[in-house]
């Protein structure tokens, strides 16, 4: 059985496996390295 988590985005809570942790986890760090260098990189980033 895989260990499960609880993660908090935009507020809303969800349940997720390690693999989905993993898969989120390099998404939103694509995400951050890709508007790293744009105005207000971090409120693009938490508006997606």
């Amino acid at each position: 059985m895989k260990k499960t988590l609880t993660v908090n985005l935009g507020g809303t809570v969800f349940n997720i496996d390690d693999d989905a942790y993993r898969l989120l986890d390099n998404y939103l760090s694509n995400l951050k390295m890709h508007f790293r260098k744009e105005a207000g990189a971090d409120e693009i980033v938490d508006d997606i």
